[in-house]
């Protein structure tokens, strides 16, 4: 029973300690880069990569956002949650039909991605 106890205690403490820490906050949020490479019909293949000025320890946030919507362009309910995460150096492939837009995170709001050809 005291085993038990102490197991349970230390499971909290490690559980704790693990909710406490906060994952690490890029030095730099950089723009992306978006070129097509591939077409199926109306779908698209496209490389996300951050721009060449991006440092080491930067990020990329990209999502898509649809471009149909009749109210204007869809925008998530929760803004912040579902982007890819792009290191520097990095490149993130994604097939997407072509009503659809890429965006990234810029620190304060979503940019427009530019397209490559």
């Amino acid at each position: 029973m005291i085993g038990r106890t102490v197991l349970a205690g230390a499971a909290l403490a490690v559980g704790g300690s693990l909710l406490a820490q906060r994952p690490a906050t890029p030095s730099a949020y950089c723009a992306a880069t978006v070129e097509r490479t591939a077409t199926l019909g109306i779908i698209e293949r496209l490389a996300i990569r951050p721009a060449p000025d991006c440092p080491a320890r930067g990020v990329v946030r990209a999502r898509k956002r649809s471009v149909l919507n009749a109210e204007g362009p869809y925008q998530p309910i929760y803004p912040l949650r579902g982007a890819w995460q792009i290191p520097s150096g990095g490149v993130r492939n994604e097939w997407v039909g072509r009503s659809w837009s890429v965006e990234y995170w810029n620190g304060r709001a979503w940019v427009p991605a530019g397209r490559l050809k």
